[in-house]
């Protein structure tokens, strides 16, 4: 319980923080401050449903520890932005957002390739969440820079007015 508590936490925290964060930038010329959020309000819709499924499934220790491998490899973005922010100072923010998706990724190819190897074939846990975090990146990319996309980021930084 104290596990789906700070999940429900974090996620409605996350968003929150981005809806104030491009209400801001919006107001004071940020750079580039709709395709960021873009990002950052897709890390707490992916987080929500591979937590969701995974407490579904905390009966089944199989799919919950790899749902919540998923899981957490998603939360570790932002982090690995900031990181990557350390390295290299001269990227765009987007960028730097871009690079820790794919260095994200790569921590979730690495689960793969650890569980294919022990296991002699990859669980499908990994297959279907993996691919669904690859779809709402690929998703995210394709979404942010078009003009209905600025529609919905100019309804939502008037909810945080």
């Amino acid at each position: 319980m104290a596990g789906i508590a700070l999940g429900t936490l974090l996620v409605y925290t996350a968003a929150q923080v981005a809806l104030l964060q491009l209400a801001r930038e919006l107001r004071d010329g940020g750079p580039s401050p709709r395709e960021f959020v873009a990002t950052l309000l897709s890390l707490p819709l992916m987080v929500t449903a591979i937590l969701a499924f995974g407490f579904a499934n905390v009966s089944r220790p199989e799919i919950h520890k790899r749902l919540m491998m998923l899981a957490t490899f998603v939360i570790l973005t932002p982090a690995l932005a900031r990181i990557i922010q350390l390295l290299d100072s001269s990227l765009s923010r987007l960028m730097r957002n871009d690079l820790a998706g794919l260095a994200s990724d790569a921590l979730v190819v690495v689960a793969i390739a650890y569980d294919a190897r022990r296991r002699g074939r990859v669980h499908p846990a990994y297959r279907v969440g993996g691919g669904c975090i690859v779809l709402v990146q690929t998703a995210v990319l394709a979404v942010r820079p078009t003009s209905f996309w600025y529609g919905i980021t100019n309804w939502l930084a008037s909810l945080a007015n």
